[in-house]
């Protein structure tokens, strides 16, 4: 009688593995999509969450928003995790997403907005906000409440003189504790104690203490049945059967991923916060005029030294005005360091405090609807590669934070190798007939000849093959009379780099005149090089402009269709979400692979990288499934293959090395 299970959980927070849910909410939804009937229980309602749970194992498709946190809360609630294997999953922020034609979705503005009450009010026209802010205007109220409640404990245990503190200055230390204190705790090293044994006597509120969340939460159920009702049919309509299936296999793969997490060296973050603290307490800014100290906010007397010290007069005091004059401005240079010193303290180990669990974990969703392409995003997306070195010598390097666990030896890193460059040319082949010569030549000797075990050019075969380097191609051709040897040659291989890109997702010569902060001139030499560089790629974008005014969609090289006229963003959209769809089968056939190996657990994906946690096992059996992964990950296309390259550490994730 019933084909589909909506579901959805109001939670004590957002830590997708120590916190749970308090409230149940559900529907049964019958062949013909029509919701047959509601329900809710309590976390505590023993009798009802079993049917619910009957619920669970009997259908085989589940429908939700922000399916995968719901799914997480169930397990943290006690609901065995091999319930969820060979399920259907149905988001309907990913239906949204599929059918929702690409241009109204990518209307600058933010007019399109995936939430589920926004979808609700811009497609069913209902208005659910109201719900939801009485539920946020009542756990205000109760979160004030809980505030003024601990300044009084500290009161009465005399562990902080508040009586000798001005109103204003009263407010701000409060709201400092309360709020933000995985930013300012080092202040208050006196009250750490106190505040524990506060939270500890008195939580703090959440939502199950509001008084309409059953309400709120009962509505969710008809709002996910109406997208759902709406779009579902339109998935065969549109031909996104397929993607929407690929989708639905790499969600349990994915949650097992989140529920690892990345373990964290906590002792190395604060070290390197104590590090950046001093720095910011060492560097100060002064008025050269005056000698009067100054702050990165006072914007309108920094743009006055800005152009004091350089001579020039700005626009503003922003970071791209001060990029003009880093040369002949002291602070203009003090400044841009502050900021990034600040970056890496809010951003980076700030963000990291803020999210450690107690098993000195962090743990993050992978979103399968952030972008239309299908590209995953998460907030490891936002780590930076690179160390930042300070001027006092001492190197903060974020990925070094990210440490082996201690129920396993190793962490693996499956790289793909300039995947969206491979799959930009395979699309040079589909639309051409053949790859576009220099990009195929970047990955192996295409159009070349045989001799004594080396190739050489069939067009010219003095010409010995090496791989292209794409970057300093279009260099060259941009810039004839710059030779490869000038000792300036990395700066304009970089430029060649970054055109290379821009154009690739759609950039002409003003967007890249901007971005690289160089003259219209150099700018069109820069696409002109690009252009001359790579005629296939050209073509190909031009095979797009023909196309979007003779067919409603084009589909990725997986069959994700997009329906759009935009041609410069299909042509990044699919190249891109070719990548996506290409990570999103190859999770779930190493899902398949590493099943019956408990010794192998996903870890992370982060821009095109794969990365797995293993255990202690014989060498012999390591290097053949480590052989075996990369095997999975590799993939056959018609003009290039894409493949893996496999790195690993014993300690962290900066000190990764090639596997040989």
């Amino acid at each position: 009688m019933y084909k589909y299970l909506i579901f959805d959980t109001e939670t004590t927070g957002l830590n997708i593995v120590h916190d749970t849910p308090f409230l149940f909410q559900y529907g049964l939804v019958d062949a013909n999509l029509n919701l047959v009937s509601k329900h809710y229980f309590k976390a505590d309602d023993i009798a009802n969450k079993q049917q619910f749970i009957t619920y669970l194992k009997q259908i085989n498709t589940y429908v939700g928003a922000n399916i995968k946190f719901d799914i997480h809360m169930l397990i943290n609630a006690g609901i065995d995790i091999n319930i969820f294997e060979d399920k259907n999953f149905i988001d309907v922020m990913v239906l949204a997403r599929l059918v929702v034609p690409h241009d109204k979705q990518n209307t600058r503005g933010g007019v399109f907005k995936i939430g589920l009450k926004d979808m609700a009010a811009q497609f069913l026209g209902i208005n659910a906000k109201n719900e939801e802010r009485k539920l946020r205007t009542e756990l205000s109220q109760l979160t004030l409440a809980h505030k003024q409640q601990m300044k009084n404990y500290f009161i009465q245990e005399n562990v902080w003189a508040w009586n000798n503190k001005s109103n204003t200055t009263q407010t701000k230390v409060l709201n400092e504790i309360y709020n933000n204190w995985h930013k300012h705790f080092h202040k208050y090293e006196s009250l750490a104690d106190a505040r524990t044994e506060f939270l500890e006597k008195y939580p703090a509120p959440t939502y199950a203490d509001v008084s309409n969340v059953v309400t709120y939460g009962i509505k969710d159920i008809d709002l996910t049945h109406g997208l759902f009702k709406l779009w579902y049919p339109q998935i065969v309509v549109l031909r996104q059967v397929e993607t929407l299936k690929r989708i639905s296999e790499a969600t349990l793969p994915l949650i097992y991923m989140e529920r690892e997490g990345l373990t964290i060296d906590l002792d190395k973050v604060m070290r390197d916060r104590n590090a950046i603290l001093a720095e910011m307490e060492r560097v100060k800014l002064f008025d050269p005029r005056t000698n009067e100290p100054l702050t990165v906010g006072q914007h309108a007397r920094l743009k006055q030294v800005y152009e004091y010290e350089s001579g020039m007069l700005l626009k503003s005091s922003d970071k791209a005005s001060r990029a003009e004059i880093l040369d002949a401005s002291p602070t203009a240079r003090k400044v841009d360091y502050l900021a990034r010193l600040e970056k890496y303290l809010s951003t980076y180990v700030n963000g990291i405090i803020r999210k450690i669990s107690p098993d000195n974990k962090i743990y993050t969703q992978y979103n399968l609807a952030g972008t239309i392409t299908g590209r995953l995003s998460s907030d490891f997306q936002q780590f930076p590669k690179e160390a930042f070195t300070m001027e006092t010598g001492h190197i903060i390097d974020v990925r070094s934070w990210f440490i082996v666990p201690e129920n396993a030896t190793y962490m693996f890193y499956f790289d793909y190798s300039q995947l969206e460059l491979r799959l930009q040319c395979e699309w040079t082949a589909i639309v051409n007939g053949s790859p576009d010569t220099n990009l195929a030549r970047a990955f192996y000797p295409y159009k070349c000849v045989e001799k004594n075990g080396k190739y050489y050019h069939e067009e010219d075969p003095s010409i010995e093959w090496t791989p292209t380097d794409l970057h300093s191609l279009t260099a060259s051709n941009a810039f004839p009379t710059i030779d490869r040897n000038d000792p300036d040659w990395d700066h304009y291989r970089s430029l060649g780099k970054r055109t290379n890109f821009a154009v690739n997702y759609g950039a002409s010569a003003p967007k890249i005149s901007e971005a690289l902060n160089v003259d219209m001139q150099t700018a069109q030499a820069l696409v002109d090089g690009y252009r001359q560089a790579f005629p296939g790629v050209v073509a190909f974008g031009k095979w797009i402009g023909r196309r979007v005014y003779s067919t409603s969609s084009i589909p990725n090289l997986f069959l994700r269709r997009y329906y759009s006229t935009n041609k410069h963003q299909l042509q990044n959209w699919l190249v891109q979400g070719s990548g996506a769809d290409l990570l999103l089968m190859k999770l779930r056939e190493v899902y398949n692979y590493i099943k019956d190996k408990p010794h192998w657990k996903l870890l992370i994906t982060v821009h095109d990288e794969v990365g797995f946690t293993c255990a202690n096992i014989p060498e012999t059996q390591l290097r053949k499934e480590v052989a075996d992964i990369k095997q999975i990950l590799s993939y056959r296309l018609t003009a290039v293959d894409i493949i893996a390259d496999v790195e690993y550490t014993t300690t962290n994730w900066s000190n990764k090395e090639d596997w040989k």
